[in-house]
């Protein structure tokens, strides 16, 4: 069982998403024909099988609150002894509880996200509690885990068996892992909670590893603390070992603690138990009643408080079975009564998921014969033991018909009474459900839902019939205020007429006023599909078929266009039949070809994630090598301009050196400042210094301006802004080099961009200040600048042409290095295209020069764009 959880959930989720599935006995009415019937025994069960339950959980919680608290005390108010006053207490308060929280809603289908989240923090807290508990027992009160397990033959018998009973102990637990495995899924609160609740199917994913998991947790302790019991206080008390254990050592927080842990679990099996089995009852046994009597509307639209009615009986009715027959058995035999009755659901389940053959025949006697055999040798005895009936039965068998004795049924004797009802119950269940399977076939109504249930690997696709002509003579008005009548009967008409329109939205037909048979029968389907979220598929069934939502007429309608559409493609019954059992096994085969080509999928995953670890090994190393190498690459950048400066800063510095010891030599004899020769050479000195100083300057203002730059964006108009600047540097070096220049502009206008003002200008006041100096120093005339502006896919391209001496190509292939210029060493440092380039490329444009010597120069910049 525990291998298939994950297949058995998966398509069990699935189920439920497409027929609105609202209970276990709810998949088995849908499953098998819609049947009432099956959903009345199924509902018998659940009932009988959970009182046991929920008498078990009230039991924990009555036995431990009477550990912690002096109950003896309480005062006699007419009704029994203290422990029933504690009792009736709790079951007050739970059934206040779960009506709260629980039963708030009358579609169960709709998700309860936050009773889901407090459960989970119960069983959260629960197992942490238990681990404190274990971890107190093995290392605060002994030398730890195996210490404890060491003193296990102090505290046992030689011949003891940890299954309570040393004749048949292999059988007793193999029946107690058959039950625990089936109860995971089969117990109704955990139908509720792992398929109903569940939203999305990929959370069965983390459930597969995550509850072996957290059952392995909170069991790593159970064989230590049972030791440590049994040495302190003795068998009698095994059921409140880990309440006991740290109140005989005197840690009363830790007792109370422990409480509140077993409060909060058992509170919490309560409430989802109680609600899931109301509904049930009610969906089952109280709709199917009111419909067969034709009762008035007022029974149904007061669903919701029947449910609460039930939700009391069903809590009162187990607080009155634990009262009855508790104190006669222990609290894991309580449980295991519900586990061997729910186990009667497994053969019905896993047959209509996975079984094309199984029917709602062999469900129902299969189902039959597993409870009657339930009660009668497990159920029934309970109340025997109890001194409520006779103990002729149990000894002599029914009737006096020895063969018949509950517990030792049909002479099957020398086992324990759960074995003996498991073995039996599944023997007449299990052997119904397959011989009625083979001999009967399926009714053809069932066999399209055996086929939907058994073959449903995703939600079931909806189907167009665009290319169908078919007419729409079906008035809609007709049909949507039948469904207005059926769903007013559970909601108020506001709510009946959204759930209308959401159906009509889904199948396509909302704003048509006509529809043809084909919308109609997926109509039909749509509207049972969600009134089986309120009522039960059964009841859901019986409801549409009794307010004849498919007329005979439209029915005929329904089975001519099928037939016709039969006719067409020329097939004679034999050749279709031929056809079906062919695809159904080219279906097989796809299926063995698909699985074939997930696991070939697997295994080049694996291949990939293994060359994806060394290629991600491999880019670190060529990332690590890379920072290396820019690192590399910067300080010899740093190098060669710390060298460049350190040579364009010597010569100035020479020259002021010199001049200065001239200047120096000069006042340090008898100068006569009225020597024209001596006074001549001081000013020539200092000319020199001066003109050297201004050099420095201009170097340690580049180099700022290299390092510095301002990358502040602003809206501008690109064409008149460069236009501008461009006119305006024109202006500064015809003063600066005494120069007429002609200059000629090809723009056009442009849009406002984010660009950066500062950017520009010094980009352009470089490069046109270049063109300038080398038209100053060339012999041409006239001498001319072009300016060529122009917007491509956002981006600004500017062509700066000269007609000047042009460069060589050997300068030109490092013209943008610091320090490489083409002026005389007194006009320019060679840092304005460096500066120039580091500009442009910070902003993630690029800068290059064309030139021809002795023919022109011309600068190409290009500049994305941001509006």
């Amino acid at each position: 069982m525990v291998l298939f959880w994950g297949i058995l959930l998966k398509r069990l989720i699935r189920v439920k998403q497409n027929y609105h599935i609202t209970s276990i006995v709810d998949f088995l009415s849908a499953r098998y024909d819609k049947s009432s019937l099956i959903g009345w025994v199924g509902s018998l069960l659940v009932l009988l099988a959970t009182i046991p339950y929920l008498a078990l959980q009230f039991k924990a919680l009555v036995s431990t609150f009477s550990s912690i608290v002096d109950t003896k005390q309480i005062i006699n108010l007419g009704i029994g002894s203290s422990d029933r006053i504690v009792g009736i207490g709790f079951a007050i308060f739970m059934t206040t509880f779960t009506i709260l929280f629980g039963i708030r809603k009358i579609d169960p289908t709709e998700r309860h996200p936050g009773m889901i989240f407090v459960l989970a923090i119960e069983c959260v807290f629960k197992l942490i509690v238990f681990l404190i508990i274990g971890i107190f027992c093995c290392y605060y009160l002994n030398d730890g885990f195996f210490h404890v397990l060491a003193k296990l033959p102090e505290v046992v018998g030689e011949n003891y068996s940890f299954m309570g009973n040393q004749e048949g102990s292999v059988s007793t637990w193999i029946s107690f892992m058959i039950l625990s495995g089936s109860a995971i899924l089969f117990l109704p609160r955990q139908f509720h909670v792992a398929v109903i609740e569940n939203s999305n199917e990929d959370h069965v994913d983390d459930v597969t590893w995550g509850l072996p998991f957290y059952l392995f947790l909170i069991n790593i302790f159970v064989i230590p603390i049972s030791i440590v019991g049994l040495s302190l206080i003795g068998l009698d008390q095994a059921d409140r070992f880990v309440l006991k254990i740290p109140m005989e050592m005197g840690y009363l927080n830790l007792s109370l603690l422990t409480f509140l842990g077993g409060f909060a679990a058992a509170s919490g099996m309560i409430m989802v138990s109680t609600m899931t089995v109301t509904v049930i009852l009610s969906n089952s046994i109280y709709l199917p009643i009111i419909e067969r009597l034709n009762l008035p509307k007022a029974f149904t639209q007061f669903l919701l408080p029947v449910r609460w009615v039930i939700a009391s009986f069903l809590i009162f009715s187990s607080l009155g079975y634990m009262f009855l027959v508790g104190d006669n058995f222990a609290l894991v035999s309580m449980g295991m009564v519900s586990f061997a009755g729910v186990l009667q659901f497994a053969p019905a389940i896993l047959g209509g998921l996975f079984w094309k053959k199984a029917n709602s025949r062999a469900a129902l006697f299969g189902l039959s014969a597993g409870v009657c055999t339930w009660l009668y040798t497990l159920y029934i005895p309970a109340f025997i033991k109890s001194g409520y009936f006779g103990q002729e039965m149990l000894a002599n068998g029914l009737f006096g018909i020895h063969i018949l004795r509950p517990q030792a049924l049909f002479g099957l004797d020398g086992m324990d009474p759960l074995s003996h009802s498991v073995f039996w119950s599944m023997f007449f269940n299990l052997g119904s459900f397959l011989t009625i399977s083979l001999l009967f076939k399926p009714s053809k109504s069932e066999e399209q839902i055996i086929s939907d249930f058994s073959s449903l690997v995703d939600i079931k696709e909806k189907y167009s019939y665009e290319n169908v002509e078919l007419k729409r003579n079906i008035p809609l008005e007709v049909k949507v205020n039948t469904m207005l009548a059926i769903l007013e009967k559970y909601y108020d008409w506001e709510k009946s007429k959204a759930c209308v329109d959401g159906i009509l939205k889904n199948i396509g037909v909302f704003e048509n006023r006509d529809i043809n048979i084909l919308e109609l029968f997926e109509l039909t389907q749509e509207f049972e599909k969600s009134l089986t979220g309120i009522v039960g598929a059964a009841t859901a069934h019986q409801v549409i078929q009794k307010s004849n939502f498919l007329s005979v007429d439209e029915r005929g309608e329904l089975y001519q266009f099928y037939s016709e559409s039969l006719a067409e493609y020329n097939i004679s019954p034999k050749e279709l039949h031929t056809r079906i059992n062919f695809y159904k096994e080219k279906e097989v085969l796809m299926q063995n070809q698909f699985q074939e080509l997930e696991r070939i999928i697997d295994i080049r995953t694996k291949e990939l994630q293994e060359k994806n670890t060394i290629l991600k090994s491999s880019l670190k190393k060529i990332g690590e090598m890379q920072h290396q190498l820019i690192s590399r690459e910067k300080m010899a950048s740093v190098g060669l301009l710390a060298s460049g400066l350190a040579h364009e800063i010597k010569n100035p510095l020479n020259f002021i050196q010199n001049g200065a010891k001239i200047i120096t030599n000069e006042l340090s004899g008898n100068v006569n400042l009225g020597d024209e020769k001596s006074l001549s050479s001081i000013k020539t000195s200092l000319r020199l210094i001066d003109d050297y100083s201004v050099r420095i300057d201009n170097i340690v203002k580049k180099m700022l301006n290299l390092s510095q730059q301002n990358d502040t964006e602003e809206l501008l108009n690109i064409s008149e802004f460069c236009v501008e600047a461009f006119l305006k540097e024109i202006e500064l070096c015809e003063r600066k080099y005494f120069n007429k220049i002609n200059y000629s502009l090809d723009t056009s206008p442009t849009d406002e961009y984010l660009v950066s003002r500062t950017t520009l200008e010094q980009v352009l006041s470089i490069v046109i200040d270049n063109s300038a100096a080398d038209l100053a120093s060339s012999k041409k005339d006239p001498k001319e600048i072009h300016l060529k502006l122009f917007i491509i896919e956002d981006k600004l391209n500017l062509r700066i042409r000269d007609n000047g001496n042009g460069i060589s190509d050997e300068i030109l292939k490092n013209i943008f290095e610091p320090f490489v210029t083409t002026k005389q060493s007194k006009d320019g440092a060679g840092l304005g295209l460096t500066i120039a380039n580091d500009l442009i490329r910070s902003k993630m444009g690029s800068i290059s020069i064309l030139s021809e010597k002795n023919k022109f120069t011309e600068v190409q910049i290009e500049l994305p764009l941001k509006k």
